[in-house]
């Protein structure tokens, strides 16, 4: 059925225009978009760059994979995610030595604090809520935001206990 419509106007039955972008995740994803007749890219993910490298991209690279998007997409519309920011774990936080504490006593070692993109939610969260004392945890998520994402299924039991012991030890706090 989506084969017939390609090449056609996109308007509602009432003859309204409407635009038909397509979102992406990488430079890779722009030959579909042109292949199926998008009129543009309405998102280009941008934090997918992050999860493509094993560290962070410069500037430069970042800008160099921007370029070639746009580049390819010859004239046709490109919006961009805002990038943001990794989230900086507060070494201070009560919440996050509550989950450090109670991980040490169900595994008989230290946790680890990292920056990662699973902080990205924290960054935008603490953007509007300044106030707040945020944590990012969760079982282990492999390729996340892909159609090859996957949860480690042994890491999720552990997980919940660590979710149900800081509630039972925060109670009506």
């Amino acid at each position: 059925m989506l084969k017939e419509l390609k090449g056609k106007t996109t308007e509602t039955k009432s003859g309204h225009k409407i635009h038909l972008y397509a979102n992406i995740g990488s430079t890779g994803d722009v030959a579909s978009v042109l292949a199926n007749d998008a009129e543009g890219i309405g998102l280009f993910r941008s934090e997918f760059i992050y999860l493509e490298k094993e560290n962070y991209p410069t500037e430069e690279e970042q800008f160099q994979i921007y370029k070639a998007v746009a580049q390819n997409m010859a004239g046709k519309k490109v919006e961009m995610s805002r990038s943001y920011g990794g989230w900086d774990p507060n070494p201070d936080s009560e919440v996050l030595n509550l989950f450090k504490k109670i991980y040490k006593e169900q595994n008989g070692e230290e946790g680890i604090t990292q920056v990662d993109h699973a902080g990205l939610e924290c960054s935008i969260i603490l953007e509007k809520y300044p106030y707040l004392d945020v944590v990012s945890l969760g079982p282990t998520i492999r390729s996340p935001h892909t159609t090859a994402e996957r949860c480690l299924i042994a890491t999720a039991a552990p997980f919940w206990a660590l979710i149900k012991q800081a509630l039972l030890e925060v109670g009506d706090k």
